[in-house]
């Protein structure tokens, strides 16, 4: 899917087409329409890397039932 947005409104808010990606996925991930997965995913960003800009602006992380999975057969390995 594309979104459409003209330069001229990009241009007044003062930002470039990566930063209104990351915006966008932040905000969906905060209304929690997307896993941290998926925004990292939107951003083509490693999940780590969107943790830390999450953690800069101090946004709670949440994780579904799948990420926490995965997370616990992680630890398992180790």
């Amino acid at each position: 899917m594309v979104i459409y947005i003209p330069d001229d409104t990009i241009k007044e808010a003062g930002l470039d087409p990566i930063q209104i990606q990351l915006e966008l996925a932040i905000f969906l991930y905060q209304k929690e329409y997307l896993s941290l997965a998926q925004a990292a995913k939107m951003t083509g960003r490693h999940r780590i890397e969107l943790q830390q800009e999450l953690g800069k602006r101090q946004i709670p992380i949440h994780h579904s039932i799948e990420e926490l999975q995965h997370q616990l057969d992680i630890l398992q390995i180790i």
